[in-house]
């Protein structure tokens, strides 16, 4: 072979050994475990019967373990606390309106006109939670309580204006207070 067939071949063989010729990974992958189970299985063969009988009493513990292990975990993710609930736990649960209405008014007067809005507004669904008789639930959105509370145009407006505090490109204490106005309207008028 000449220098130059030589170096054509080296470039060649550098060509095919690239991404694009090559199998897809997904078929390397699945040739690999084939492969690899042959070699098992080829091993597994040759053992006499008490030797494949172990292995196969260890196999079964193993799935047996693995079963297990995952009804366990299983089972405790969608079975219900036992555990009593204190009094503690209870009130951390669901937060009262006072209080959340106290920690929105300090953070606004700390000047955090977006982080006050939150706790205002989650004073005022608590409070027609309470008065409607339906469960306060945290992870339940603003707009999701207002399907759920008796339809209020002034709490749609309420909510649109706390939103816009939040997430608007620049709160400021004028739309604190209209925020408040309208708290204080809202809980005048279910009074």
């Amino acid at each position: 072979m000449t220098p130059e067939d030589a170096a054509t071949y080296a470039h060649l063989r550098e060509i095919l050994a690239s991404e694009e010729f090559k199998p897809p990974m997904a078929d390397r992958f699945w040739e690999g475990l084939i492969n690899a189970l042959k070699w098992l299985f080829g091993h597994l063969a040759g053992l006499g019967r008490v030797d494949s009988f172990v292995v196969a009493l260890v196999a079964g513990g193993v799935l047996l373990a693995l079963s297990l292990r995952a009804w366990r975990l299983f089972g405790r993710s969608v079975a219900p606390s036992r555990q009593p609930q204190s009094e503690a736990e209870s009130h951390v649960r669901a937060p009262t309106a006072p209080t959340l209405a106290e920690r929105a008014n300090a953070l606004a007067i700390a000047g955090l006109w977006r982080d006050a809005a939150r706790p205002l507004h989650q004073a005022l669904l608590v409070q027609l939670c309470a008065r409607a008789g339906i469960e306060w639930r945290d992870a339940v959105s603003d707009w999701e309580w207002l399907s759920r509370l008796p339809p209020s145009p002034p709490l749609t407006e309420f909510t649109r204006s706390a939103e816009r505090l939040a997430f608007g490109q620049r709160p400021d204490a004028a739309q604190f207070a209209n925020c408040v106005r309208l708290y204080d309207e809202l809980m005048g008028e279910r009074a």
